[in-house]
């Protein structure tokens, strides 16, 4: 009978294979110290002695498009690693983070919910704290801020961004330490903000903000766009983009108006449009003689939300609160730009939101009474009375679809400026993310 022993030995071989592997990743797995899945990137990515860390927090639950802009700054310049900490990211928002990465070589990120913030006291300290929604994030990341502030460097800034500046008095009283440390940098969604919130600053007691630094932040990234389908369709469509509150948008008036424009126009133009609504919330009330004009799309995920929106000739503003041009910014003014579809507006719109151009939205004298006045005196100049296309019309919404592009891409090559200033960053930047 052969010995045994080679037997024994060839059965141990695969214990300690096994024991091994368990060895080796108990050792990784000690070697992590963030949580959440990182992304990293394809080049490799910085050196480890250049890396710094920015917390992104967004405690709101709302203002996903906003987070997305950010990383799209943040993500184009190398070492960066953005953590985000997000309370409830929707629609599929993530697959537009992983697309920007992808398609632009950003930097890695992660994804975590918000109570996550609270267990890294471990860890070293970012190396900036942006608020994404500063009204919410003050009181949602409280303890990590108190953290921040006690042990970070006078070079760590706070980065708020305020989104109505009619509630900066309630939480200004959370603020004032840092901005006496000069560790405060404000941040609004569009000029006519900032230039409110200026105003707020400099009535403030003791000049306590005269040397915080205000900033604009058009909420601005690329999208995944397909631009054979808006050329290819034979519809005339106009969208309308939000949520489905009438308190926001004024949706009886624009539906009443739409219906009084099919009735108006030409019947060939009239039997190609379609109004396009596409937001979330509660159900729109459709009037019975427009029915077939309109769609409304709830709850789509980003990526086929831009490029519904990208299909359209125009996007329609309807604001329902005039706070929209005074105290708050709007998510339809970003968004057609995101998309590569003109907004429609007057000149009152073009200077409260002046980071738009005159190139990059339908610029209508009668949107200033309505802008569904204003859609209607856009087709009757570009369509004869036969509802057939004049020359003009496929060369002014080319030209105009161009100037929203251009545009968009400016503002993020702003944006990424902006970005690599409050990170002390000098370095070239690219046209895009």
């Amino acid at each position: 009978m052969p010995p045994r022993e080679p037997l024994a030995r060839h059965r141990l071989i695969p214990i300690f294979a096994t024991v091994t592997i368990v060895l080796a990743t108990l050792w990784l797995g000690s070697r992590i110290i963030r949580p959440g899945r990182i992304h990293p990137r394809p080049d490799g990515g910085a050196a480890a002695d250049t890396r710094q860390d920015v917390f992104l927090i967004e405690s709101g639950g709302s203002h996903d498009e906003v987070a997305a802009a950010f990383y799209c700054g943040l993500g184009s310049i190398a070492g960066i690693h953005t953590y985000m900490y997000l309370a409830l990211p929707r629609f599929r928002i993530e697959n537009v983070y992983e697309w920007l990465r992808r398609r632009y070589k950003l930097s890695t990120y992660s994804i975590s919910p918000l109570h996550a913030l609270h267990s890294h006291n471990n860890l070293r300290l970012p190396d900036a704290i942006i608020l994404v929604t500063c009204e919410h994030d003050l009181f949602g990341a409280d303890t990590m801020l108190q953290y921040y502030f006690d042990h970070g460097s006078q070079e760590h800034p706070l980065v708020c961004v305020i989104h109505h500046v009619d509630r900066f008095r309630a939480i200004e009283e959370r603020l004032r330490r840092w901005a006496r440390t000069n560790r405060l940098h404000l941040l609004t969604l569009s000029t006519h903000t900032t230039n409110e919130l200026l105003t707020e600053l400099a009535g403030h007691q003791n000049g306590l903000y005269l040397q915080t630094q205000v900033d604009t932040f058009p909420p601005i990234f690329p999208a995944p766009l397909n631009a054979a389908a808006a050329t290819e369709t034979d519809r005339l469509a106009v969208v309308v983009q939000g949520n489905f509150d009438d308190s926001r948008r004024s949706y009886l008036k624009l539906l009443l108006e739409f219906e009084r424009m099919v009735e108006e126009l030409p019947p060939p133009i009239a039997s190609r449009l379609e109004l396009i609504l596409a937001g979330n919330g509660k159900e729109v009330g459709i009037p019975a003689k427009i029915m077939p004009y309109v769609s409304v799309n709830f709850s789509l995920e980003y990526i086929p939300y831009y490029n519904l929106l990208h299909q359209s000739f125009a996007l329609v503003p309807a604001f329902a609160d005039e706070g929209y041009y005074t105290s708050k910014a709007s998510s339809s003014v970003p968004a057609s730009l995101i998309a590569n579809v003109p907004i429609m507006g007057s000149q009152k719109l073009l200077d409260k939101y002046g980071y738009l151009t005159s190139e990059s939205m339908w610029l209508e004298d009668a949107a200033g009474e309505s802008e569904i006045i204003g859609i209607y005196e856009l087709l009757r100049r570009h369509f004869d009375d036969h509802g057939h296309e004049r020359r003009s019309w496929r060369w002014a919404l080319e030209n105009k679809r161009q100037g929203a592009r251009k545009r968009a891409l400016e503002l993020i090559v702003k944006n990424k400026r902006l970005m690599r200033a409050i990170l002390g960053k000098k370095v070239p930047i690219d046209p895009l993310c």
